[in-house]
């Protein structure tokens, strides 16, 4: 698929900003075991995580890993970090204190998300910080604003890190565009 050139694309924006806008606010997104989250309620949820990010210090730029269980705060993190125009770095909650080490160092985060199970191994990264989001910190998600403004970004900027399995040695990160990861999920979704 072809994206229209422009310059301003975010892909948060374009997975439920825009649906919603399609009027499609109401419909189902997310479907797990124990809930559903509409457009509207997982954009919610994004503009909560964006304002924190933001109130944290966070700025545009910035790479934020997520170490989250398949919860409804993955998507609400992964989409509200794109939102406040920072990178998301997607890693595995259940990597040893060795490879978090190896990834702080690769990465530099100024900030990690996790929750409580994996918080022993995803402690500060040097000079940042880490948020334990169903520990004493999950008080701050709920009081962040739910009222949040995309920051602009540019198809080209760097979106998402995605890491390759380390089948040839280690793990190495493969950094996606906005543009980029929207045109993989597409080709993805529609074969």
């Amino acid at each position: 698929m072809a994206f229209p050139p422009t310059d301003r694309f975010n892909i948060a924006d374009y997975f439920l900003e825009d649906r919603i806008g399609e009027g499609r606010g109401d419909r189902v997104a997310l479907r797990t075991a124990a809930e559903h989250l509409t457009y509207a309620q997982v954009s919610r949820l994004s503009n909560r995580f964006a304002s924190l990010v933001e109130g944290m210090g966070c700025v545009p730029g910035d790479r934020i890993m997520i170490a989250l269980p398949d919860t409804p705060f993955f998507p609400g993190a992964l989409f509200g970090i794109l939102k406040a125009g920072c990178q998301v770095v997607m890693v595995n909650p259940h990597l040893g204190s060795e490879q978090v080490d190896r990834f702080y160092q690769y990465v530099e985060p100024a900030l990690v998300l996790t929750t409580s199970g994996p918080a022993d191994v995803f402690g500060p990264p040097p000079g940042g910080q880490v948020l334990v989001l169903d520990g004493e910190h999950r008080g701050a998600l709920e009081a962040a604003s739910e009222d949040f403004e995309t920051v602009a970004t540019r198809p080209e900027d760097p979106a998402i890190w995605l890491f390759s399995g380390g089948t040839t040695g280690q793990p190495k990160g493969v950094v996606q565009s906005h543009r980029s990861f929207a045109n993989t999920t597409e080709r993805y979704g529609k074969g």
